[in-house]
């Protein structure tokens, strides 16, 4: 939806929504206590590790196959119980 080819895109509407996500995100990671260094580094490292660039660089094929995989795995994951 935010794509250059999206019609009639208002940039000052658009930073303004930015604005009220990052606040939000920030004031939410204050409460819980996070570090939000810590959660997007964490991440990152998540997802370079899923969808290393040397796989799936320029191959939207190989990316669809790792995310449905990873996609399947997690939802296997959560329909487990617990031990």
């Amino acid at each position: 939806q935010w794509t250059p080819q999206s019609p009639s895109v208002d940039e000052g509407h658009v930073r303004e929504e930015l604005a009220d996500v990052l606040t939000y995100c920030i004031m939410m990671a204050d409460a819980l206590g996070v570090d939000m260094d810590d959660i997007v580094m964490g991440k990152l490292a998540k997802t370079k590790s899923k969808y290393p660039a040397e796989a799936v660089r320029d191959d939207f094929e190989e990316y669809e196959h790792r995310h449905l995989n990873a996609r399947k795995t997690d939802d296997d994951a959560q329909s487990s119980p617990s031990k």
